[in-house]
């Protein structure tokens, strides 16, 4: 495995589609963004950096849940940083059965 992570599921979802062609390669927690403010949230972390197989990149952010500081850095992210293309998933996604019994099977690291 390329990336590594705290996440349980993620870097098995993520390795599931770099097998299947469909992203090039990830990272855990790569990139880091800085705000240019004063008070409140400064920085940013995404959880992923994907590379996409057309060679563009997009950040993923897996979460829970949202509080408000969590929505102040996307909205920030949005402002400061918006050529960068951040994708959130939002708690339960997994179990929820956005990814099918046929991905379940696949992954390696599957929380139940």
């Amino acid at each position: 495995m390329l990336g590594r992570s705290r996440k349980p599921i993620s870097p098995g979802y993520l390795n599931y589609l770099k097998e299947r062609g469909t992203i090039a390669d990830w990272w855990y927690e790569k990139d880091a963004f800085k705000f240019p403010v004063k008070r409140g949230t400064r920085f940013y972390t995404p959880d992923f950096k994907v590379l996409n197989t057309d060679q563009t990149i997009e950040y993923y952010e897996v979460k829970d849940y949202w509080d408000q500081k969590r929505r102040t850095r996307l909205m920030r992210m949005a402002t400061y940083h918006s050529s960068a293309k951040v994708t959130t998933v939002v708690g339960g996604a997994f179990s929820r059965g956005l990814v099918t019994q046929e991905h379940h099977e696949l992954l390696d690291c599957w929380e139940r």
